[in-house]
Formats: C-alpha cells, sequence, structure tokens
C-alpha cells in the first residue's frame, strides 16, 4: 500500500536519501537537491543533476510542446508545433555546452523559468538555422518540416 504525503517537507534528507516515499495530491516536497550525493567528490555532483521544465498544449488540430532544462553539463531549449490534420511538424531547438543562462524555480509551486541568451565565450550555441516559428525571436536555433505520409 503507498502513503499518501499531507505534511510539506524536504525530498532528501542531508546523507541524500529520500526524506519521504509515498505520492501527494499536490507537490509538497521542498526539492533540495543540493543535499543528493551521486559522487563523494562534491564539485562533479552538478553534472548528474537534471532538471528541467516541461509544457505541452493540445487541441484538436495541433500539439504544441516546449522544455526548458538544465543537464548540468549543457542547457538544452527546445519546441515542437505540430499539425494533428497534416502531420507537419515545426522542430526548434537550441543546446548550450556549459551554459548559465537557464533559470529554473527550485521547486514547481513558485518562480519563473527562464532562458537568458547572454552568449557563452568560448562555448558557442549548437545551431542550424532553417526555419524561423516566430515566437523564437531571438534564439539560435535548428530546424526541420517533416510531413507525414
Amino acid at each position: 500500500m503507498q502513503i499518501e504525503l499531507n505534511q510539506p517537507g524536504a525530498l532528501l534528507t542531508l546523507d541524500g536519501c529520500l526524506a519521504q516515499i509515498g505520492w501527494s495530491r499536490q507537490p509538497l516536497l521542498d526539492c533540495n537537491l543540493e543535499a543528493g550525493r551521486c559522487y563523494s567528490v562534491r564539485p562533479f555532483q552538478c553534472l548528474r543533476i537534471k532538471r528541467w521544465d516541461y509544457y505541452a498544449v493540445v487541441t484538436p488540430p495541433s500539439f504544441f510542446s516546449a522544455t526548458i532544462a538544465d543537464l548540468g553539463y549543457a542547457e538544452n531549449l527546445f519546441v515542437y508545433m505540430m499539425n494533428l490534420e497534416t502531420g507537419e511538424l515545426h522542430e526548434d531547438g537550441l543546446v548550450i555546452p556549459f551554459g548559465n543562462g537557464v533559470q529554473l524555480p527550485r521547486n514547481s509551486t513558485e518562480g519563473t523559468s527562464h532562458f537568458k541568451n547572454e552568449g557563452q565565450p568560448g562555448f558557442p550555441c549548437i545551431r542550424n538555422p532553417t526555419k524561423d516559428l516566430g515566437f523564437l525571436a531571438g534564439f539560435q536555433r535548428r530546424s526541420r518540416s517533416k510531413s507525414r505520409d
């Protein structure tokens, strides 16, 4: 039997173990990933922790998806827009090795997720600009368009 969590608390204990195991009807636990213990050498810890926000909207004629991610060793942003009637897909993405422009809130119930591209000296953005979706104005992007047969 699974336990329903009813009280706020930390996700991890100070030694990096799960503080509580169970489920909740709403977000209750503080995402204290700094307490995680993936490596015994603390400076490498940030290379293992992955954080992201994912959003998707589906309507009868279309599907839209966006992700903003901090992978520890790179930042990754991408969007998809698909026409469900024709199968046409537009995809834009941006990968920044060792970037620091992604800002994600500590918890899903507070703060904002955003990206600010100030350029990373010595680490160029990986890109192949071929199509402009408009709402990505200012991003360096990679795109492709596919249609179903």
